[in-house]
């Protein structure tokens, strides 16, 4: 310990080096939580190698089944492919593909903790949970206790997103879908939405 002349513990000193190393340690904290990692160059990569399709375009529609003016279950209803459709992993890959054109995966844990983004999708009322750990994104058809956001939509809105994700601006603003904010705007920033939300603002524009 830092002493004075007459030996005593010099209490300044040693405050003012804790603060130092706090407000250092501070910093570098609030660094990382606002640039957490970049995962984009990866998910270019898989999307230009096949290894995330568009599970629309996986339907092989016929050319002029927009999506624009008819609903994804009427333009499957008109092309007669009901039966060869597994409607669970249509809604499965469909969310799956949305959260990686909207970059949900450069979403993050805070810092020091394992408390990762966890998003609650109600797609025709029917749940489901999207966490992102460490740039990889996983749905589960589920409900989760205290997700950091909500979101409800339909899976004709989803379609649409996926074919065209500036779409999703228009989606929430006309009101088809919805976001609600669960978690406290500090949870947010430390996780990296706040980027998120201001790339879907971008959208479109």
């Amino acid at each position: 310990m830092k002493k004075g002349k007459e030996g005593e513990v010099n209490l300044p000193a040693i405050i003012l080096s804790v603060f130092a190393v706090l407000t250092v340690f501070l910093g570098v904290y609030v660094y990382f939580a606002l640039n957490g990692p970049d995962y984009t160059a990866i998910y270019i990569q898989r999307l230009s190698e096949g290894i995330i399709q568009n599970p629309i375009s996986e339907l092989q529609l016929e050319e002029d089944a927009s999506l624009e003016n008819k609903s994804l279950s009427d333009i499957i209803h008109i092309e007669g492919i009901e039966e060869k459709i597994d409607l669970g992993k249509l809604e499965d890959k469909s969310i799956n593909y949305m959260s990686v054109k909207l970059y949900l995966y450069n979403l993050h844990n805070i810092p020091l903790t394992n408390n990762n983004p966890r998003i609650q999708v109600y797609l025709d009322n029917t749940p489901y949970s999207v966490e992102v750990i460490k740039g990889e994104i996983y749905i589960k058809k589920q409900e989760i206790p205290n997700p950091d956001v909500i979101i409800r939509t339909t899976m004709d809105e989803v379609a649409k997103i996926v074919d065209n994700p500036e779409y999703a601006k228009g989606s929430l603003n006309s009101g088809k879908s919805s976001v609600e904010i669960v978690a406290d705007n500090l949870t947010l920033l430390l996780k990296g939405y706040a980027k998120i939300y201001s790339k879907i603002l971008e959208l479109g524009e």
